[in-house]
């Protein structure tokens, strides 16, 4: 692949791509679930680091999932019979993308708990309180 134009390795690329969704039904999945991410994004608005955090996790655990297939190709290939060491070494690529999947979970929770808090007060999620926030503010009727 060395040498090779720019424009031929993103083929490279495209077509593991293309290989993954049809042979992986994992990637297919989380594919799903990115699509309904990126939904979400669309719908709640969050602001731009919440995007990027969003953004970063969900393509780790593609890019993890691509990673746990290969390999998981390339041991069936060189050791075709059950052996309880390859067994273990499938279960921790397995793990790792386990591991993103729940970060990606966890900033999703965080930003959706920080709108609810925020939103239960009836503010938007970007405004600084307690000053701009009319839920907080002291009421003219309480003295």
């Amino acid at each position: 692949m060395k040498g090779r134009p720019l424009r031929e390795r993103l083929g490279f690329a495209m077509a593991g791509l293309r290989t993954a969704w049809r042979r992986e039904a994992s990637f297919r999945s989380h594919l799903g679930f990115a699509a309904a991410v990126l939904l979400t994004l669309v719908v709640l608005r969050p602001s731009p680091i919440w995007w990027g955090l969003v953004g970063v996790t969900v393509a780790i655990v593609l890019a993890l999932e691509l990673v746990n297939s290969a390999l998981e190709g390339v041991i069936d290939l060189l050791h075709p019979a059950r052996h309880p060491e390859i067994g273990a070494i499938k279960d921790m690529l397995a793990g790792a993308v386990l591991v993103a999947a729940k970060a990606a979970l966890c900033v999703a929770v965080a930003d959706g708990g920080r709108r609810v808090l925020v939103r239960g007060l009836t503010c938007s999620p970007d405004v600084v309180l307690p000053r701009s926030c009319p839920a907080l503010a002291p009421s003219p009727h309480r003295a």
